[in-house]
């Protein structure tokens, strides 16, 4: 076989390759968006925190995905959330659709144009307005107490944030410093659904798990949330097996204290290497697969950057 007929089906084999991987990416993380999602218009927006921001340094990076399932095991642990989550959540028959929407809100939030977030950020609390109940203790919950909405914010950023400090591919960029900015800069979007004193460092993220934490307990909610969890009956194959990976690099995430209350052994350091080198592996082909089309951070910075037209205005107020 002449040589270039051989590259020319080794790069055709790679491109397919490519494609089945971003198509399997494609079909986890989006379909069912809070809103229309786009990245393009208005001209010269720059949404909440635009190009150079540490919001768009940590999450322009599966990483990230790591550390939201590693929230979402943290989450279970609230009593007066999982309550909400029991009774409001359809996750048991409809998971990929709670990720889904979970990944729009992260990704217009982050990169969408400023009327977008605004859109985005009434529809969620929309929704959260009619989350409301009792929990099993008796005491009622509303998801729009700004308690309850600081614990969801705080688990997954610094959910996010572990996994960018751990997976991200240019992770030595996530200083300490980088760290604190970008808690900071996340923090206006707790506040948009109703936060109040939400931490805005890592010495703040301390502070505030170790208040909250005689709060928290490993109760029948959030056994069997989070026993789903560890094995969701949902995807492809692939799905699946990438998930399983993707759980030890989420788990092994956990504060230790929260490893003691989910009940997850402590991980040797073997584990601890084996776990990383997998995860590292996954996201580096999920990466590969990707790139077969431009990111939402390179939508967002051609956005930032074009020429605004003459009629398009941009606001940083919300009405939420």
């Amino acid at each position: 076989m002449p040589f270039r007929v051989l590259k020319s089906a080794l790069g055709e084999l790679e491109a397919r390759g490519q494609r089945l991987v971003h198509d399997v990416i494609r079909g986890s993380l989006t379909g069912d968006s809070l809103i229309p999602e786009q990245y393009e218009e208005p001209k010269g927006d720059f949404g909440l925190f635009g190009p150079g921001s540490a919001s768009w340094l940590v999450l322009d990076d599966l990483a990230a995905l790591v550390g939201g399932i590693s929230s979402l095991y943290l989450q279970t642990l609230h009593p007066l959330a999982m309550a909400g989550v029991a009774e409001h959540s359809d996750y048991e028959h409809d998971p990929l659709g709670r990720l889904q929407r979970t990944a729009s809100f992260v990704r217009i939030t982050t990169f969408g144009p400023t009327p977008d977030v605004d859109r985005v950020v009434r529809a969620v609390r929309k929704i959260h307005r009619g989350v409301v109940g009792t929990a099993p203790d008796g005491r009622l919950y509303a998801a729009t107490d700004p308690d309850l909405a600081v614990w969801v914010h705080a688990t997954e950023h610094m959910g996010y944030l572990k996994g960018a400090m751990v997976y991200h591919r240019n992770r030595r960029a996530i200083t300490p410093q980088v760290a604190d900015r970008y808690l900071a800069e996340a923090a206006r979007v707790g506040e948009l659904l109703g936060a109040r004193n939400v931490p805005r460092s890592l010495a703040e993220m301390r502070a505030y798990f170790r208040r909250v934490r005689p709060e928290l307990e490993y109760g029948e909610q959030a056994r069997r949330a989070f026993g789903w969890l560890m094995d969701p009956p949902a995807g492809s194959p692939l799905q699946r097996a990438g998930y399983a990976v993707m759980k030890r690099g989420a788990l092994e995430l956990l504060p230790r204290w929260g490893r003691e209350m989910l009940e997850v052994p402590e991980p040797s350091p073997l584990e601890v290497a084996s776990t990383r080198a997998m995860v590292h592996s996954l996201l580096a082909v999920m990466r590969w697969g990707g790139a077969a089309e431009p990111s939402f951070k390179e939508r967002a910075l051609a956005r930032a950057l074009a020429r605004p037209d003459a009629s398009s205005t941009t606001s940083d107020r919300f009405h939420a």
